[in-house]
């Protein structure tokens, strides 16, 4: 079964190839390079609930993950190191999303309080 939360591709990879942390320890996939099967391989940042960072390159062959994958993945304290832990070609990539989703995640955030501290009514903050 495969996690819709963190896409196909990171779920598949995390089921076939093992790493110290499985799906349900991800908080949230900061960044992505989509790989191409038997080319390219895939990169994920990603933060863990237990607030570290993982760098994780992937790959399979053209017929899946189930059948010849491989992972690696190292554990940072920020998503900066994390980022900086990509081939140098996708840094300015991956550092890209990485500060769009945590600029959405801080929006968000400061919506949510805004609307707990001015509570408008008729649909304006929804």
């Amino acid at each position: 079964m495969y996690d819709n939360d963190i896409g196909y591709d990171l779920s598949a990879c995390l089921e076939y190839s093992e790493q110290s942390f499985d799906a349900a320890d991800i908080k949230k996939v900061l960044a992505t390079v989509e790989g191409v099967r038997d080319e390219y391989n895939w990169h994920w940042v990603i933060e863990l609930k237990n607030g570290k960072f993982i760098y994780m390159t992937g790959g399979c062959d053209y017929t899946g993950w189930d059948c010849q994958s491989w992972a690696n993945s190292t554990i940072y304290n920020t998503g900066a190191e994390a980022v900086n832990a990509a081939p140098l070609h996708l840094v300015a990539k991956l550092t890209s999303q990485l500060v769009t989703t945590l600029n959405k995640t801080n929006n968000q955030l400061v919506g949510e309080v805004l609307k707990e501290k001015y509570p408008i009514h008729n649909g304006y903050w929804d």
